[in-house]
């Protein structure tokens, strides 16, 4: 019995740098391995990992890549942007400045990502609560604004981690169902009206196969009658 094939999906995590993007990804991609002291020095360019798990019985695998959070190499990472099936925007919730940051992001990223692509922000450091500088509510308007989805984390006690990737396995597999079955209604009209066509051509070679042959009958009866007139007066005379 075949292997089903299962599904392959890229995500991205971007935000500003002290974010913790790189832990959030480790999180992610070690599940039964995480060791909070193994993620300490930040990311230089891209880092990548993934996550492979069965849901339904089927396979599904998220490519993870964690994209560095200076300004330098922002720009040059847009072109990579439209392979995301989803993407992740991280701000830490004990900075300010780093929110502020997140929504310049979401503003760019908007105009370059997947028209369908799916969208995310998550408040990272929830656990250090009596350093808040960025309040829950603010993170819910930006969701309601944006039209994304929003939760607050902590890569470091792994509050709501478990809970976003299956959110996000979910998500990308639902979304991945109804465009398969969008393209399985597309090409079943697409069969049906190219089986009209080919109706409607037949009928119409039909129509001038009839035609074709009336005329052929019309011009041998007239030429046969003519013929025989005109025997029939040369008889005569």
């Amino acid at each position: 019995m075949n292997e089903p094939t299962g599904f392959s999906f890229n995500l991205i995590i971007v935000g500003e740098c002290q974010a913790g993007k790189s832990n959030l990804a480790y999180r992610w991609s070690h599940r039964l391995a995480y060791n909070w002291e193994n993620v300490t020095t930040p990311t230089l360019w891209i880092n990548s990992a993934s996550r492979t798990n069965r849901i339904g019985g089927m396979p599904v695998r998220i490519n993870i890549w964690d994209f560095t959070g200076k300004e330098s190499f922002r720009d040059r990472f847009h072109k990579l942007y439209v392979y995301a099936d989803a993407l992740v925007v991280v701000y830490d919730i004990t900075s300010r400045e780093s929110f502020e940051k997140c929504q310049i992001r979401l503003k760019s990223l908007k105009e370059v990502c997947k028209r369908d692509g799916m969208f995310l922000l998550m408040g990272n450091k929830c656990d250090l609560e009596e350093e808040r500088q960025v309040s829950f509510e603010e993170g819910k308007m930006l969701e309601e604004e944006w039209g994304l989805r929003f939760f607050e984390i902590s890569a470091k006690t792994g509050e709501n981690i478990n809970f976003t990737i299956q959110y996000i396995e979910k998500e990308l597999i639902d979304r991945k169902e109804i465009e398969e079955e969008k393209e399985r209604i597309r090409r079943i009209e697409e069969k049906k009206r190219l089986w009209r066509l080919k109706q409607k051509g037949q009928h119409h070679q039909e129509i001038l196969l009839g035609v074709v042959i009336t005329s052929v009958l019309c011009l041998w009866f007239i030429g046969y009658h003519f013929f025989s007139f005109d025997s029939f007066l040369k008889n005569s005379s």
